[in-house]
């Protein structure tokens, strides 16, 4: 196949304008395959979880989107909480998706999670298809673990976020020569780091050792542990910012002006680099099991030190170089933030070094490797 010729469909439960770490990495991925000349075509839901819309076809040199509508916006925050109920939620829905995308000529096909695997499996079962999980399978009961082996099993490639979820799909029984480890990657020219000084960031409070929380306000990310971590460092010189939507935010207008609160809402993407900076700290407290945690790479790539749940593949990531692991429990967040707080020169070091590993290991060379993959 010449690179003339190389197209690759994708099928997705999200995209753009929804928000979230999946909707920002299909952004990038999408930008660098189209970049190379590959013509992408995505199918994916109008956004179920933020109450935007985008045009139903959306096209561009190399890439057209297609987004569909479909019933129970904000519904999947509450059914993703039990892993086979959001499954039975999702699947219909990219079973719609593969069907009005099957008459789509590309040779690859490039499901993203398994309800979308499922579907695609089934609309295109001739055809070369690579898997991606961005999350842990989550599914433990036999009957639907050997419902995953049959969805990937039929796979010519899958494709883990981390090595815990490689390991999760190793042991169903996948040839390990089809499983392969796979990188987000942030843009390090423009999540780098900003002059604390600098008059564009205007969210720090002079003198307050700053704890920021950015990404969807939903339990599973941990939201009401920073509130009660908030609540207990509420006598001192600590101040937490939140930015972000979700159904949680109404706790965080609760806490706002009674305790180190700021609610920031929905923040750009061009003011994260800067909001990111401003920070001393980026606090992921996810007591789930976090896929990788997007927004750790962007708070890497602006220099800044992480504490974060010990959580699903958020290990890989935040080593003591760069961070604090703790687990999802107020008291060890509360004593990691005052150890860090009495400490800056280690904040520093940790945001230095924070910096030095996302120039090295999550640049847009990550993207090379998912080439290579879809097209061998």
């Amino acid at each position: 196949m010449t690179p003339a010729h190389r197209a690759v469909l994708i099928i997705a439960l999200g995209y753009r304008p929804n928000i979230g770490g999946l909707e920002t990495h299909l952004d990038d991925l999408t930008s660098y395959l189209a970049g190379q000349g590959v013509e992408v075509d995505v199918h994916t839901l109008q956004p179920i979880t933020t109450p935007f819309k985008g045009p139903r076809l959306e096209r561009r040199a190399h890439l057209t989107i297609h987004r569909y509508g479909w019933v129970g916006q904000g519904w999947f925050y509450q059914l993703a909480r039990v892993p086979v109920v959001g499954f039975l939620y999702s699947f219909p829905a990219m079973l719609m998706v593969a069907m009005r995308a099957r008459r789509n000529r590309a040779e690859i096909v490039y499901p993203q999670g398994l309800a979308a695997a499922a579907a695609s499996a089934l609309v295109f079962p001739r055809r070369r298809r690579c898997v991606a999980l961005h999350s842990d399978i989550g599914f433990s009961s036999p009957l639907a673990r050997r419902t995953v082996r049959g969805i990937l099993t039929s796979a010519d490639a899958v494709l883990c976020l981390s090595e815990r979820v490689c390991s999760q799909v190793g042991s169903l029984g996948i040839p390990p020569e089809r499983v392969h480890r796979f990188r987000y990657w942030v843009d390090v020219k423009r999540f780098q780091p900003a002059l604390r000084t600098s008059p564009s960031i205007a969210e720090r409070s002079p003198g307050k050792f700053t704890v920021l929380f950015v990404g969807r306000l939903i339990p599973e990310k941990g939201v009401r542990l920073a509130l009660d971590a908030a609540r207990t460092l509420a006598d001192g010189d600590v101040e937490f910012l939140f930015a972000g939507t979700g159904p949680e935010e109404r706790h965080i207008r609760e806490f706002h002006g009674e305790t180190p609160v700021r609610y920031l809402g929905a923040v750009t993407q061009d003011a994260l680099p800067a909001l990111y900076s401003s920070a001393d700290v980026l606090l992921v407290p996810s007591p789930s099991q976090e896929g990788f945690g997007r927004v750790i790479l962007e708070a890497m790539a602006c220099g800044t030190a992480i504490i974060a749940a010990r959580r699903g593949g958020i290990p890989e990531v935040v080593t003591p170089d760069i961070g604090l692991l703790v687990e999802p429990d107020v008291g060890e967040i509360v004593d990691a933030i005052r150890r860090l707080r009495s400490d800056p020169d280690t904040v520093v070091r940790m945001g230095a070094a924070a910096r030095t590993r996302a120039l090295a290991e999550y640049s847009d060379s990550n993207a090379e490797m998912i080439l290579r993959r879809l097209f061998p």
